[in-house]
């Protein structure tokens, strides 16, 4: 079993985040934050959860408090140191991913070299957790599935949505009904077992 350890038991951050929801009047200053969404989802957006811009939001997208941002980051590295060789081939900067992912330091923000890449963790949260993927940008919205296990495995099929906003901000979207799925992204579709 692999294993890449960090001291779990420390306190936690405290909950940083908010969400925004969309069937109220949205709070004064956050209406750009549905501007920054292609604007074919916004029908389907039901709110938007924003997290504190430090480097951690992957915790909150995956329904975990914020304080479990350094569970998530094991998380992502474990799967990552696990299947090496694979990701190498996967990822054009493979230590590139690391580094982004090597942050540990409680009540700090994660300086930038420690914020964590899209795609590339796209694609580990995929794998780590049995997730679809969806990442929303007005450059262009793509979907990622697992890599290397296929439908079967995943009793429930759980989808995620982020959108990059503000060229360096992530944030989760809740989606739901019948919403156009955004491409699957090409990265998957080279790399697919």
């Amino acid at each position: 079993q692999c294993s890449y350890q960090t001291d779990m038991n420390e306190d936690p951050i405290g909950q940083c985040s908010y969400k925004i929801d969309l069937n109220e009047e949205p709070p004064l200053g956050h209406n750009s934050l549905l501007d920054e969404i292609p604007s074919i989802f916004h029908p389907y957006i039901t709110h938007i959860q924003n997290v504190l811009g430090d480097g951690n939001y992957g915790s909150v997208c995956l329904g975990y408090g914020e304080d479990q941002w350094l569970y998530i980051r094991q998380q992502l590295l474990d799967e990552l140191f696990c299947s090496y060789d694979d990701y190498t081939r996967v990822f054009v900067g493979c230590d590139e991913v690391v580094i982004s992912l090597s942050f540990f330091t409680k009540n700090e923000s994660a300086p930038t070299e420690h914020w964590m890449l899209m795609p590339e963790t796209d694609i580990l949260i995929a794998n780590r957790f049995g997730v679809i993927v969806h990442f929303l940008t007005t450059e262009g919205p793509v979907t990622f599935f697992p890599l290397w296990r296929g439908p079967r495995e995943f009793q429930n099929h759980r989808v995620l949505t982020f959108a990059l906003v503000y060229t360096n901000h992530y944030v989760m979207v809740q989606l739901e009904g019948e919403y156009p799925m955004p491409l699957i992204a090409a990265l998957w579709i080279r790399n697919k077992a």
